[in-house]
């Protein structure tokens, strides 16, 4: 008789009440008696004769490879058939080296619930490049700096006006200014201060379009080659906007401990893929090249001491260069002063929040007081913002009206989100 007989034959028997959960359970006991019960199976040497098993010795290993075989194959249903198979079976143990104690059953035994997450990484690790996101950290500088702030675009006016035009009469004595200029006004081009190395002046039509691919901004015209990364700006309000709500739980509560960061975590790994996807190739290194152009600039042109002398005046200072630059071109246009301060803030506090973002991990940012950092670098880079947004407003239509369309965030917004107020502290310890 079967095994399945029996079992068929001891449900009768049983008399188990038809209700779903007392016939199951009757099955169940009954199947794992007949099927899976080592006991059933334990009697090995019933399958051979007498005068043969004394010769063949079987071991401990080798029976308990049987009883699993008996259990799992459904060539050994009854007695009869596992006289057959378990002669063959102990030979395919001992000559041909098969393991019958891996086999499990056919239906993969029981149930897993588990899963294994697969990762775009063969080796699951991350797939951000840091490098890529340190420079876009650098583009962002330049970007504000360099063409927000127009320090590209002082650096023409000065040459082309300021140079030219008696009204201004500068006089440079220096050599080494003198060469720095005709190189960058006749020969379009600009020198490595650290190397010496020359390189071709950068235009703003190429400057704008590594912006829009890696920001998405920037007043680019000819974006047919490129695809603009129009998920920055969403991801980074988001940051934002968590590390605000931050904040504000931290002026109500006294337990800063008990707040989650895991919005702010979580914002800033998006920014971190989505980065160092965007900031690559050319656009990486064009960041590099018009870094260089801004340093050049700064250092040596607007460094001179007879520029600063003549032009700067009160403020002999590169900066003070820049800014009586902005106020003649300014002029000119129509248009109110920029708030040097803070755009050279704005560029300075998001080159740091994206910097932090490439070294971003749980163990760098909570190490030391790196995280309050973080939160105070964001809260100053909302003031500045916030800065820059109040002069716009003034203005009126005739102030500075943002030279960099698409600047972010929209600080307005993002307090409208929430319905809270900016905290204007120094410092924020965490």
């Amino acid at each position: 008789m079967s095994n399945l007989d029996k079992l068929i034959e001891e449900v009768q028997g049983k008399n188990a009440p038809l209700s779903k959960e007392s016939f199951g359970k009757t099955v169940d006991d009954l199947i794992q008696k007949n099927y899976f019960d080592d006991d059933k199976y334990s009697n090995v040497e019933s399958s051979f004769e007498a005068d043969l098993l004394k010769k063949l010795n079987i071991t401990s290993d080798e029976e308990d490879q049987l009883v699993q075989l008996q259990k799992l194959s459904p060539f050994m249903d009854d007695e009869d058939s596992a006289k057959k198979f378990i002669p063959i079976a102990l030979y395919n143990i001992r000559n041909r080296k098969v393991d019958y104690s891996s086999l499990s059953s056919a239906d993969g035994g029981e149930l897993d619930s588990s899963v294994v997450y697969f990762s775009e990484s063969s080796d699951g690790t991350s797939q951000f490049v840091k490098e890529n996101i340190e420079f876009a950290a650098q583009m962002y500088y330049v970007m504000v700096m360099g063409d927000e702030l127009e320090v590209f675009n002082a650096a023409d006016t000065l040459i082309t006006k300021h140079l030219r035009s008696k009204m201004y009469s500068v006089d440079i004595r220096s050599k080494a200014t003198l060469d720095a200029i005709r190189m960058y006004a006749f020969g379009e081009r600009f020198e490595n201060v650290n190397t010496g190395v020359t390189y071709q002046r950068t235009l703003e039509a190429e400057r704008m379009m590594f912006y829009k691919q890696v920001f998405n901004m920037g007043d680019a015209t000819n974006t047919t080659d490129i695809e603009a990364n129009s998920d920055f700006g969403p991801l980074w309000d988001t940051l934002m906007i968590a590390v605000t709500d931050f904040i504000a739980k931290v002026e109500d509560s006294s337990y800063y401990e008990n707040i989650s960061r895991n919005n702010i975590y979580q914002a800033i790994e998006d920014l971190q893929y989505n980065l160092s996807n965007n900031c690559t190739g050319l656009a990486k290194i064009s960041s590099n090249v018009i870094n260089m152009e801004l340093n050049f600039i700064m250092k040596k042109i607007f460094q001179d001491k007879d520029i600063r002398e003549q032009i700067g005046k009160r403020d002999r200072t590169a900066f003070g260069v820049l800014k009586q630059i902005l106020l003649d071109l300014n002029g000119e246009r129509g248009m109110k002063m920029q708030n040097i301060l803070a755009l050279n803030n704005k560029a300075i506090l998001g080159h740091m929040i994206i910097t932090d973002i490439a070294k971003f991990s749980p163990a760098y940012i909570e190490t030391g007081d790196n995280f309050g950092k973080f939160i105070t670098n964001v809260q100053a880079y909302f003031l500045a913002q916030q800065t820059i947004e109040k002069q716009e407003r003034d203005s009126n239509g005739n102030g500075y009206n943002g030279y960099m369309p698409g600047s972010m965030p929209n600080i307005s917004d993002v307090r409208a989100n929430l319905k809270k107020q900016v905290p204007t502290n120094d410092e924020w310890e965490f």
